[in-house]
């Protein structure tokens, strides 16, 4: 029985010997291990800088767009205001021709009105003068 124990403590203090000398030193798997650690660290800094570059992006292009547009918005109300002050300037010249034009027929029939008149009296003159008097 001495025997067994000495050879079971004997045992026992070999494989505490092999298991403090295993957990001492990094193994392959573990070094492997820290290595990908570290890889998906470096993925997951990469991906979140990544991301943040791109959000800055949209936002930088999503303000030109804004801006653009409001140029856009301007130029067109600005567009529209000339047009409608074209349109009112040429309402107004049609309307003061025609009011030329309505003062002109006026002026003509006045003129026609006088020049019957004046033949009229001419002709009255004309026969005055040919008719012998009594």
């Amino acid at each position: 029985m001495q025997v067994m124990r000495t050879r079971g403590l004997a045992a026992l203090v070999v494989a505490l010997a092999v298991a403090a000398g295993g957990c001492s030193r990094d193994h392959t798997a573990e070094e492997a291990g820290k290595k990908i650690d570290a890889a998906v660290d470096t993925a997951k800094d990469a991906t979140a800088e990544a991301a943040k570059q791109a959000k800055d992006a949209a936002a930088k292009a999503g303000d030109a767009m804004h801006e653009a547009a409001k140029d856009a918005a301007a130029l067109s109300k600005d567009a529209a205001d000339r047009a409608r002050e074209g349109a009112e300037a040429a309402k107004a010249a049609t309307a003061e021709a025609a009011q030329k034009a309505e003062q002109a027929a006026v002026d003509a029939k006045a003129a026609a009105g006088n020049a019957v008149e004046a033949a009229k009296a001419a002709a009255r003159a004309a026969m005055a003068t040919a008719t012998p008097a009594h």
